[in-house]
């Protein structure tokens, strides 16, 4: 064989730095690579995916705006109808707000133990009492300018509160008479709970309708005012939002709820400046 070219020191140097570079691992490499092919603005550049999906707005966004306009438009549907219907939303609501309180305390399989069809639907039954007995307090003269000369309603007014307070004694022995060895503890709760929620939700659907037939504009106001400050933090909250409000709800954030309480107040001091 022909004899080699003996290396200079320098070409020495080189190929020892070639092969202790090149004879690194796979990971070492790729990692390597992608640091010296990188430049300083490749970060800022956004990826093709990015892009693409850049060019569309976030679902959620559009589900939240669909149904906020729903809401909206049924809201002034209902308060373009009238009085009445106004107040059966306020019932409506009511409602829904004692059975999510109720849901709280209530154990399914503890009520099925203990089964008694008194106590699964006691809870119904003394919201309606609630609403009869409240309802009738507050709107005993109007119903009879409602309709004069009804005998039928003109005995509910008469008598509601003896019919009511007959009513609720006949629960109170019927919940004795539904209690079970073993299960009292969770039976006294969920009535005490039963009244407890009945203070919050009845009285201040009750004020709500009190309010309405003393003029649409506090309903309304009300109304208007809870979208304003519900929309208001959702915003705020996507675009600013950094820092978690509770943790029941990881989503809220000092943002949007500071957003949506400056905004409310905000726009409340300008419709009321416009309504003078």
């Amino acid at each position: 064989p022909k004899p080699q070219n003996p290396k200079t020191p320098c070409e020495t140097l080189l190929s020892t730095h070639a092969d202790s570079r090149y004879n690194l691992n796979k990971t070492t490499w790729v990692v390597q690579e992608s640091k010296l092919t990188a430049s300083p603005l490749s970060s800022l550049r956004p990826s093709p995916n990015r892009r693409a999906s850049s060019l569309y707005p976030n679902p959620s966004f559009i589900v939240r705006s669909i149904t906020t306009l729903l809401m909206v438009s049924g809201f002034i549907l209902i308060i373009a109808m009238g009085h009445f219907y106004s107040m059966l939303l306020s019932i409506f609501l009511t409602c829904r707000m004692y059975y999510e309180l109720l849901s709280l305390q209530r154990e399914p399989e503890r009520e099925k133990k203990i089964n008694s069809l008194f106590f699964k639907n006691m809870v119904w039954y003394y919201m309606f009492l609630a609403i009869f007995y409240f309802y009738f307090v507050y709107f005993n003269d109007r119903l009879l300018t409602m309709s004069p000369g009804n005998p039928v309603l003109e005995f509910f007014v008469h008598y509601y509160r003896i019919i009511a307070f007959g009513l609720y004694a006949g629960g109170l022995m019927a919940f004795i008479f539904s209690l079970k060895t073993g299960e009292y503890g969770y039976q006294y709760k969920i009535f005490g709970w039963i009244h407890f929620s009945i203070s919050i939700t009845i009285l201040c659907s009750v004020c709500f309708a009190a309010n309405i037939y003393h003029g649409m504009v506090w309903f309304a106001l009300s109304g208007f005012l809870i979208i304003v400050n519900d929309a208001a933090a959702y915003l705020f909250g996507i675009t600013f939002g950094r820092t978690p409000l509770i943790s029941v709800s990881p989503k809220k954030t000092w943002e949007g709820f500071l957003g949506g309480f400056f905004s409310t107040l905000v726009i409340g001091h300008i419709v009321l400046l416009l309504n003078q």
